[in-house]
């Protein structure tokens, strides 16, 4: 949540370390100066915060999306999301907000209908960020 201008000389500063990305660099309905930044530099914005405020405006300025189904309303309309973000060449960082396993299981499940390319927050770097489902129906919650 920088000003335009730390942006800025933040993305000139992190560019020697060529970051993945840098997310929400800007308060959330600054869509104009995310716009900017993205035209003025070569690392690529995630927009998370604006995704929620107005995804198709936070589309036409990001390179990558995080969605966050429980900020989203649900898993259909993130998966929505997500396949609209693919079809632009966006990349998609799925992830939670920290919340309960079905949750977390929830965002998973979702992660894993996605196409193998995309790019996912929800896997653990202990096991290679990779997500390993259940084979049982459900989310693995019993009462």
């Amino acid at each position: 949540r920088w000003t335009r201008a730390q942006a800025e000389a933040a993305f000139d500063a992190l560019l020697v370390h060529r970051p993945d990305w840098i997310e929400q660099p800007l308060p959330a309905a600054d869509f104009e100066g995310h716009g900017g930044l993205a035209q003025r530099f070569s690392t690529p914005i995630a927009l998370d915060e604006s995704v929620v405020l107005d995804p198709g405006a936070a589309m036409d300025v990001a390179s990558v999306m995080v969605l966050k189904p429980m900020f989203l309303g649900d898993l259909a309309e993130t998966m929505a999301l997500a396949l609209a973000a693919q079809a632009r060449t966006l990349g998609v960082c799925l992830t939670h907000a920290l919340g309960s396993k079905v949750e977390r299981v929830g965002v998973q499940h979702l992660a894993a209908a996605l196409a193998d390319d995309a790019v996912h927050g929800v896997g653990r770097p202990v096991d290679g960020d990779r997500v390993a489902l259940s084979l049982e129906p459900g989310l693995g919650v019993s009462p």
